[in-house]
């Protein structure tokens, strides 16, 4: 299903925005490359082609490379509060995406937005819940919870990249699990958790999946921690289980800010900058997760011994978390 603005006269004295609304069952099928909506382009007066899915949007088989909505040229597509994007029931999805908002594309170059009010479910390998270059607005809808989960080796919940987009994760929740990744800001993107009345709730489940990532690779192979996660609220919570990992950082020291170059702390506080007093509440509920996972290509062979940390263990233990 595709919504275009174009110039074809109708009916509609009053003009207005193009629409294109699912209220049934679309289903992608088991091809490469296909596209469940697609709206396309828009006008400077405000004007632009929109999307809507009231309903479900289901993969079926791989459907490799297949997509759920896809916005362009300024369009718009939303996933509303009973909208549904899922896939599939047996077997797995291969690099399915289930929204994919662009950035700015010659010649036009504006960037499109989507809206998530309702759930997305994808399951297979190399799979992506919200693709974001543009603009992308996640939060609970009047009639259920927004939620975005991904399972399997490489799939991403939310991944957002370049410093020009906008994505905020304003209530609901991403979770990633079974070597899922739950959320990743690349190339300077700024992910912004909550607003000053709502908090998201983040998940990460298994062996293999890791909360939060930020590393930018460049051409030459070369890696760098610069995208940013903000903390709007101080409510914003995460919980970890069976085996998952809260962070993952290269060449890094655990020791408080300002002791070591790249110790814990300076990273977590590069991580989250922006953030001010806010801090995530993170919870590891079993004994299998871990907090860090520090890839060194020199091992830190100098040890944190229990006898200086003492009694003031929470305490100690905080300053390797800097500000967060």
């Amino acid at each position: 299903m595709r919504v275009d603005l174009g110039k074809v006269i109708t009916d509609n004295a009053a003009g207005g925005s193009p629409k294109a609304i699912n209220n049934g069952k679309i289903i992608v099928g088991n091809g490469e490359q296909n596209i469940g909506m697609v709206a396309n382009n828009s006008e400077t007066s405000g004007i632009k082609a929109i999307a809507t899915n009231n309903g479900t949007i289901e993969f079926v088989g791989a459907a490799y490379k297949a997509i759920g909505l896809f916005a362009q040229d300024g369009a718009e597509i939303v996933n509303n509060a009973t909208g549904k994007i899922t896939g599939p029931t047996t077997g797995g999805l291969n690099e399915t995406l289930g929204m994919v908002i662009q950035g700015k594309i010659a010649p036009k170059n504006v960037p499109s937005s989507g809206i998530n009010n309702g759930e997305i479910d994808l399951t297979g390998t190399k799979v992506t819940g919200i693709y974001n270059q543009g603009t992308f607005t996640m939060e609970n809808g009047t009639t259920g919870a927004a939620k975005v989960t991904t399972s399997g080796i490489d799939s991403i919940s939310l991944y957002a990249k370049g410093n020009s987009t906008t994505t905020n994760i304003n209530s609901g929740k991403v979770i990633g699990k079974d070597g899922a990744l739950t959320m990743f800001a690349d190339d300077k993107a700024t992910v912004n958790l909550g607003t000053t009345s709502s908090a998201p709730e983040l998940e990460s489940h298994g062996v293999g999946s890791l909360l939060f990532y930020n590393y930018t690779k460049s051409s030459s192979g070369t890696y760098t921690a610069d995208g940013i996660f903000k903390l709007n609220n101080p409510n914003v919570k995460a919980t970890l289980t069976t085996g998952a990992t809260a962070f993952y950082f290269k060449d890094t020291t655990p020791a408080a800010a300002g002791v070591v170059t790249n110790s814990t702390a300076d990273k977590l506080n590069a991580m989250f900058a922006g953030s001010g007093t806010n801090k995530i509440k993170l919870k590891l509920s079993d004994k299998d997760s871990t907090l860090f996972v520090l890839d060194n290509t020199t091992p830190n062979v100098n040890p944190i011994k229990i006898s200086e940390v003492g009694c003031e263990y929470s305490y100690s233990f905080r300053k390797f978390c800097g500000n967060r």
